[in-house]
């Protein structure tokens, strides 16, 4: 598609934007950094860029300081590296011609010197918690938005919070900007290009608006049809519609058959830091969404237990999970698996006749010796997940070798996310420990 003016002024913006990095600034310089979370998946780099372009034509009121000069920069949460493993992310910018290379990412910024200096304010996205390494930036957090769990935090420094349970960040910060660029007075450009990008992680985010995902709202779907409005208006063909979108996002998200072991456990990888009850430790739990199944891994990965042990150590972890999600037009098998499970356990099934397009399993590992305190809450973990009719967890397989801990599950709620998982173990089992 060719590209239109609301992209050239995004690439206008972001090119503007780098040259607040890495070079000495003004002291009268205030950078507002606004930053996705530290998955970086395409909701967190779509919403955290144009909320930063939007944010550059119209500054938060209550965040802007006479005699200051205020300059937004997007910035992404991840190493510049790690960026060719977000494949959908790729593509879709690529797609609609925003130019990346102008991006700063989280390894090209300095974020405690600009704090050190007074000269940080941070926009958090996707996200209403600072990571736990980034935590001690908390009295930087001027503006939040988000549609995950509100944590309620920085109260002394936010100036504004939108925290709202819509299936996606980007319809947030979609519906600002249809509004703004419905005023004429407004110099944002919002043109089909970039209403292809804001679309795209929402209908990744809804499942394509599935009556079954149970992952959106009125808002969602009034974003949406505002988007797909600019795109018609616009004359894009059937291969630019929403459908064929949310299918070419569908097929490079799960494209990931030429990733490493490694590749695939970080490609999407978020840490927890979560209290057992009575503050009695922390413990550090990774939990990776890996975008195939576990047999098509194994058939990449000669010994799996082994690639989980060096992630494991790597991330210097007590806990890791891995959460597989994949489309496969071939499961009977699994399909009827969790029926059998469901059947033997008296529990009633979700699992509809017609097999299920969309599939989730569950890998549990640890690496303790025996009698080790994380030995023993790897055993009351699995306990935990096995019993959690939420989950609907069938055991296919399992391991211990020289204290390495590994559970293989078929899941039978495909709808249990990451997003899902974490604060079920954080509200109903850490805190119960």
């Amino acid at each position: 598609m060719e590209r239109g003016q609301g992209v050239d002024a995004v690439n206008r913006f972001l090119a503007h934007a780098r040259q607040f990095v890495g070079g000495p600034l003004d002291a009268h310089t205030v950078v507002h950094v606004v930053m996705g979370n530290e998955a970086s998946d395409l909701d967190s780099m779509v919403s955290s860029t144009m909320h930063a372009y939007h944010r550059s034509v119209s500054p938060l009121a209550g965040a802007i300081t006479a005699g200051k000069t205020h300059s937004y920069v997007p910035v992404i949460n991840i190493p510049r590296q790690d960026f060719a493993l977000r494949t959908e992310s790729v593509w879709l910018f690529e797609s609609v011609g925003v130019d990346t290379r102008s991006w700063v990412f989280i390894d090209e910024i300095d974020l405690d010197a600009l704090h050190e200096r007074g000269q940080l304010r941070l926009v958090l996205i996707d996200h209403n918690k600072l990571a736990s390494h980034q935590k001690h930036l908390a009295d930087a957090v001027e503006e939040i938005v988000d549609h995950h769990n509100n944590e309620h935090l920085y109260a002394s420094s936010v100036v504004r919070r939108v925290v709202e349970p819509v299936g996606s960040a980007a319809t947030l910060v979609a519906l600002e900007l249809l509004e703004a660029h419905s005023d004429d007075a407004s110099a944002v450009v919002l043109d089909a290009g970039l209403a292809r990008l804001l679309m795209g992680p929402i209908l990744l985010d809804t499942v394509n608006f599935a009556a079954d995902s149970a992952r959106f709202n009125e808002k969602d779907t009034r974003a949406y049809e505002a988007l797909k409005q600019i795109i018609a208006a616009a004359g894009e063909g059937e291969g630019q519609s929403p459908q064929a979108l949310f299918d070419k996002l569908q097929a490079e998200k799960f494209n990931v058959a030429s990733l490493s072991s490694r590749d695939l456990l970080r490609k999407d990888y978020k840490e927890f830091h979560l209290h057992i009850s009575g503050g009695k430790r922390s413990v550090k739990l990774g939990i990776s969404s890996v975008g195939q199944s576990i047999e098509a891994w194994a058939a990449n990965e000669s010994d799996i237990p082994a690639a989980l042990a060096k992630w494991f150590a790597e991330q210097g972890l007590d806990l890791l999970l891995a959460n597989t999600a994949f489309f496969d037009q071939q499961k009977d098998q699994f399909v009827n698996d969790v029926k059998q499970f469901i059947a033997t356990s008296n529990k009633s099934s979700d699992v509809p006749d017609d097999g299920l397009s969309f599939c989730r399993q569950l890998v549990a590992f640890v690496e303790a010796a025996e009698g080790d305190a994380n030995a023993q809450l790897f055993a009351e973990l699995v306990g935990f997940l096995e019993k959690n009719q939420e989950l609907k967890l069938h055991r296919t397989a399992s391991e211990v070798t020289q204290g390495r801990r590994v559970v293989f599950y078929d899941q039978g709620n495909a709808k249990v996310s990451r997003k899902v998982l974490e604060p079920i173990l954080a509200q109903q089992f850490f805190a119960s420990l």
